[in-house]
């Protein structure tokens, strides 16, 4: 695409293509991860499990011990939190660090990223993935509203194959 008269149609079916190979490259991993919300919220008989037995006459008992052990785990990070500091990788680069890690922290007050990270961990700890979000609205302030790690569903996010 480095051909500047290339077209908007151009690029738009190469965008396509792209998503195409993302979403068929991330196929089983959607597939398992999908599974592996339903097991986490006790959602574990197959819809011809339920079927069966109902027939029977029995009922689907469910003992979830995935969800006391995820929230074990995300409880563990929540009274463990660490806290972000940007260290540099040569001398003489304090100054500019703290800046950094001031300019971060400032971010994550105004966008109450604090209990954010938790919902992205807690995806990363069913499925092996937590994605999340930093953006600027003018939508409610007129001067831009910095929403901090927003919570965004590992179902909606592709990668690169």
């Amino acid at each position: 695409m480095s051909d500047k008269s290339i077209g908007v149609a151009d690029y738009i079916e190469e965008a396509h293509q792209r998503w195409t190979k993302a979403r068929d490259h991330s196929k089983d991993w959607r597939d398992s991860a999908k599974t592996d919300y339903d097991m986490a919220a006790g959602n574990q008989w197959s819809s011809e499990e339920i079927a069966y037995l109902e027939e029977n006459l029995r009922p689907a008992i469910t003992m979830n011990r995935m969800g006391p052990v995820i929230d074990s785990v995300v409880g563990h990070q929540i009274a463990n939190r660490q806290e972000v500091t940007y260290i540099g990788r040569k001398q003489g680069e304090a100054q500019v660090n703290e800046l950094l890690t001031g300019a971060y922290r400032w971010v994550a007050d105004q966008g109450g990223e604090e209990h954010e990270i938790t919902d992205y961990f807690r995806d990363a700890t069913i499925c092996g993935m937590g994605w999340s979000e930093t953006r600027i609205s003018y939508d409610e302030d007129p001067d831009g509203k910095i929403f901090s790690g927003e919570r965004v569903s590992p179902l909606e996010m592709f990668w690169d194959p």
